[in-house]
């Protein structure tokens, strides 16, 4: 349950990370292309701005840690009826 737990919280960050990075990127290209928010915001601002990458790759690398620790984990083990009883002699 835990792998699975951790498996789901990491693909979430990892896909919510990635996602955002290029998001980020691809505005603040389109930004700079057109030259429109950036120079209409004061300074403090665009600085901020240019944080949001920065954040997001911080999410998918958080993520990409989840999924890694997840699939270090071992599974569980499934007993059967045959590993609870490892000698015939035991059986009814």
């Amino acid at each position: 349950m835990k792998r699975r737990i951790l498996i789901a919280i990491g693909s979430a960050l990892l896909f919510i990370g990635g996602a955002g990075v290029i998001v980020t990127l691809a505005w603040l290209t389109a930004d700079k292309i057109n030259g429109s928010l950036s120079y209409t915001l004061d300074q403090r601002i665009e600085t901020l701005i240019y944080v949001l990458p920065t954040v997001m790759l911080v999410v998918a690398i958080t993520g990409a840690g989840f999924l890694a620790s997840a699939i270090s984990i071992p599974p569980r083990e499934v007993r059967t009826a045959r590993d609870l009883y490892p000698h015939l002699r035991f059986h009814g």
